[in-house]
């Protein structure tokens, strides 16, 4: 009798030898630690990435093949004949096709780990990317800048953004004359800004004019654009911020790529010994 009881005892003991040696095989105890906060990191990376596609405006890719398609629709043709056509219809879709929101900025189901790291730099939360701004169809007067200088660029012309004490242009280098481009108000002056500031002979009011600018709004236009102390200018085919592009690139990248990362680390975590 004490013989059963002893074997029955040690078969016991044997099965659940059995059994923690399985689960060892599948997880090694030591690494456990580990997996809840790669767990939580792949639920929430997860989530935001399905929210961020769910929730996207359905208006957005109509918005950047519209955009796309401008490259192509015969300003090659244009650029040849006359240069300043390409100038004036690249600036006038940009203004048509875009809205002045000095507020628009990433939202969290956009892009959350961009959203996160807003929260502690705020000019993070500004979109750089042309493209970006051109599928949104929103921006201040600098992104909108910014989506025309992409298009300039598709065609070979060289841009530059120049800040005017608050408010951003866009200047241009076409056929040896530099141009003044403001997508914000729909503007194209055949001058450049230092030009503007050092001949007060310039029709610059007379140009607003002909915009359609009224009188008083045309005085302070044109005070802010010949104001040349607080006037600052950028390089050549640069954009407004490269580190702030570079960096926007990078969450972009870690909001595609770090739920098929973090449940691939997690199985690996997780594979039998």
């Amino acid at each position: 009798m004490e013989r059963r009881e002893g074997k029955s005892l040690m078969d016991r003991m044997d099965r659940a030898d059995l059994l923690t040696i399985q689960r060892n095989e599948w997880i090694d105890v030591d690494r456990v630690v580990f997996l809840w906060p790669l767990l939580f990191v792949a639920i929430v990376s997860s989530f935001f990435f399905a929210t961020g596609v769910w929730f996207a405006d359905p208006t957005y890719r109509d918005r950047l093949d519209l955009f796309r398609s401008m490259k192509v629709s015969g300003l090659n043709d244009r650029w040849d004949s006359n240069p300043e056509e390409v100038l004036r219809v690249a600036n006038e879709f940009v203004f048509h096709n875009t809205e002045h929101d000095p507020d628009r900025q990433v939202q969290l189901w956009e892009n959350w780990v961009q959203w996160i790291a807003g929260q502690f730099y705020s000019p993070l939360l500004r979109t750089q990317d042309p493209r970006l701004l051109a599928a949104y169809g929103k921006g201040d007067c600098s992104e909108r800048a910014g989506i025309l200088q992409w298009l300039l660029a598709e065609q070979g012309i060289a841009s530059r953004f120049v800040g005017l004490g608050g408010h951003v242009v866009l200047e241009a280098e076409a056929a040896g004359s530099l141009w003044t481009l403001d997508p914000d108000y729909g503007l194209l002056f055949p001058s450049g800004v230092e030009a503007m500031c050092e001949a007060s002979a310039l029709p610059v009011q007379l140009w607003l004019a002909q915009c359609g600018i009224e009188d008083q709004r045309a005085i302070t236009y044109e005070a802010i654009l010949r104001s040349a102390d607080d006037n600052v200018f950028f390089p050549w085919n640069s954009a407004l911020s490269p580190r702030l592009k570079i960096a926007e690139r990078v969450f972009l990248w870690i909001f595609w790529c770090l739920p098929a990362i973090s449940w691939l680390t997690l199985l690996g975590f997780a594979r039998p010994n």
